[in-house]
């Protein structure tokens, strides 16, 4: 079973796992309150088991700053979510749960993901972001669960470590990074999983915070 960002963001906070602050508007009326509450910019993003890809629909915008940008693209967001349901031709009506109000949230960017492996079990792996993921495949693999060495070894391997160890005055919180992969393997360990993606995480001189996951349970 996938479950949307929302949902995941939920099973991530029973782990201690830090998600930016967020609401589900169901409406307009209540994406305005939320976006408030929250201070803009925020990030908006469709909420539709029918969609759990929405970079690809095209259901994903950043920095909204004010009401009008906001009202604009909340209608934008289910225009083209109900345009990509028709092009991809799905049979039935396209479900929304709502849209995703997100604060915004930057640092050096992470990635965290595991897969139940028919061999090995459960894997978990670790990654700099962002084009260190895409163009140097930066990243490092352990089996679960993790204890605190395991992860500080993983951290080591990655080529572009220095990075997290404040490099040229880039500021970041390796100790919370550390914690949020223990978490994550704890997460992983003891609930039913088969895979799980949190990219980015952004690692701050403050936090490490989850800003998109995704997560595949076993029925």
């Amino acid at each position: 079973m996938k479950l949307t960002e929302y949902d995941s963001y939920k099973l991530l906070s029973k782990y201690n796992i830090r998600t930016p602050k967020h609401f589900l508007a169901k409406d307009l009326i209540s994406a305005h309150k939320f976006a408030k509450k929250i201070k803009y910019p925020v990030v908006m993003k469709l909420m539709s088991k029918d969609i759990l890809h929405k970079t690809d629909a095209n259901c994903v915008v950043l920095n909204v700053g004010g009401c009008k940008t906001l009202e604009k693209e909340y209608n934008n967001i289910i225009s083209n979510a109900n345009k990509f349901w028709l092009k991809e031709k799905k049979k039935g009506k396209l479900k929304i749960d709502g849209i995703l109000i997100e604060e915004t949230v930057s640092g050096v960017e992470v990635i965290i993901g595991g897969k139940k492996d028919a061999q090995f079990g459960k894997v978990i792996m670790v990654g700099l972001g962002g084009i260190f993921v895409e163009i140097l495949n930066d990243v490092s693999f352990r089996l679960v669960p993790l204890g605190r060495k395991d992860v500080e070894e993983m951290i080591n391997e990655l080529k572009s470590k220095k990075i997290l160890e404040n490099y040229r005055n880039i500021k970041t919180n390796k100790e919370k990074l550390i914690q949020l992969i223990l978490n994550a393997s704890r997460m992983f360990e003891a609930e039913n999983i088969l895979e799980f993606d949190m990219n980015p995480v952004f690692v701050n001189q403050q936090h490490a915070i989850v800003c998109d996951a995704r997560i595949i349970e076993s029925v």
